[in-house]
């Protein structure tokens, strides 16, 4: 494993930048995978799985989706063989809660599904839908209740049925033989590249972004209707993410875009390739960044949320990965990647409440990491921010006032306006590190 920290240094649109440092890691690299990764998924019981083009981890044939088991890559079920595999979700079709994956030529040891681009894992056996879809491949899937039914979405080109175009919902029994259909229209002429749901504080609805369409770019759809979200943005969308904040869930929007607000009322906001859609306004994020953003993951740390957008940028001709940082002020640019693209990210802590920081796990068409090989996916994490030195929160510090009410905490005594004891943040605490930390701070020295 390769721990190393690094300085970042600017890749952003505005002005407003500065520079940084995160630890890398590499143990998920080593061997890492023969291809690129797409995406990620964390499951109820904490393991991280990597999927997309992906065949192999070393030797090991994970086929296109591999989970994370005590240290090493392995097949999720039996391999499931496939030119990519793009998203998933848990649903029932019928016989139970099951995952749904959507991707592109998909088979199992040999066994062609054909035009098929949604199977389920039952057991450890990848089984089609019953029907089928009757599309040669998928973007993106989700599960969404509509008229308080569960419905599988499922973009890509019907060409089985091309009334249905690049939208189609799977219909459960309720008797009827199930089906799949369109729900509230066909908005779309091309396939969407994002969808997720969430509640942004007007009820739970199906979020989607993409490259066309009659009603949107980013648009929604909430059981009976599909809108344009915040008046819709230009020109092309292929990431969504959730930003929890205080007020409620936001919708961070990424891809190739230049303006927000494109059809709604008052002005045209300019954007740099990912905006922040608050629910009632939209945030350019400090002037964005200079890249086509492929995928966008929200952090929270002790210091606060932090947002990352990776992608790619040409540079003479040539694509290149890119990953920058949001800390609500400023971007900066993590740099050190090289390969082509970065394609997915997501927060991961591998021991829960453990003493491991949490990080954020990287995949792309990803070759090395200053110079040494990754193997299209790799990990960082952000140094840790120990609490203000202001310990009784009196606004006067430093004060020998701060460092009795610290012991005084520790102690087991209360102290209503104090900070909590667990000084360095790492989430062990009490602890003599705590102690040596806060001193060290307390004497001008850096947080350990």
């Amino acid at each position: 494993m390769f721990k190393r920290s690094i300085g970042v240094m600017l890749l952003c649109a505005s002005s407003a930048c500065g520079q940084t440092t995160v630890t890398w890691d590499t143990a998920l690299s080593t061997p890492g995978f023969n291809a690129p990764v797409r995406n990620f998924w964390i499951d109820g019981s904490n393991t991280l799985h990597a999927m997309g083009q992906l065949s192999h981890s070393g030797a090991t044939r994970t086929g296109a989706i591999a989970k994370r088991v005590q240290g090493t890559w392995q097949p999720l079920g039996s391999p499931l063989d496939a030119t990519w595999v793009e998203s998933l979700a848990m649903f029932d079709s019928g016989d139970g809660l099951q995952l749904h994956v959507a991707g592109g030529g998909i088979s199992q040891t040999g066994e062609q599904f054909g035009l098929e681009p949604v199977v389920r894992l039952v057991g450890d056996q990848w089984r089609a839908t019953q029907p089928r879809h009757g599309a040669n491949w998928s973007s993106v899937i989700a599960a969404y209740r509509v008229q308080g039914v569960e419905r599988l979405f499922v973009c890509g080109p019907m060409e089985a049925q091309p009334e249905f175009l690049y939208m189609s919902a799977w219909m459960p029994p309720s008797g009827a033989p199930a089906r799949w259909d369109v729900i509230g229209g066909e908005p779309f002429s091309t396939a969407p590249e994002a969808m997720l749901v969430t509640d942004l504080g007007d009820g739970e609805k199906l979020y989607f972004g993409g490259g066309a369409g009659e009603v949107a770019l980013v648009g929604s759809f909430d059981g009976q209707t599909w809108r344009r979200v915040g008046g819709d943005v230009v020109m092309f969308v292929r990431a969504l993410a959730v930003l929890p904040a205080p007020s409620g869930n936001q919708l961070l929007v990424g891809g190739l875009i230049s303006k927000a607000n494109w059809f709604g009322p008052g002005p045209r906001v300019d954007v740099s390739n990912i905006a922040l859609w608050t629910g009632t306004t939209w945030d350019a994020l400090g002037g964005g960044v200079n890249f086509e953003v492929h995928a966008i993951a929200a952090m929270q740390t002790p210091a606060g949320m932090r947002v990352f957008a990776g992608g790619s940028q040409f540079v003479s001709s040539t694509e290149r990965p890119r990953l920058a940082m949001w800390d609500g002020q400023r971007w900066t640019a993590v740099l050190g990647l090289a390969g082509t693209r970065v394609e997915g990210l997501a927060v991961y802590d591998a021991d829960g409440e453990g003493p491991l920081p949490q990080q954020l796990i990287i995949g792309g068409d990803l070759t090395t990491l200053n110079g040494a090989p990754i193997n299209n996916i790799v990990a960082l994490s952000l140094p840790r921010v120990c609490d203000s030195i202001d310990f009784n929160r009196n606004g006067v510090f430093p004060e020998d006032a701060d460092v009795i009410a610290f012991f005084s905490v520790l102690a087991g005594e209360a102290c209503t306006s104090c900070s909590d004891i667990d000084f360095n943040n790492n989430e062990v605490f009490p602890e003599e590190q705590d102690v040596l930390d806060l001193l060290t701070v307390f004497a001008g020295g850096a947080c350990s």
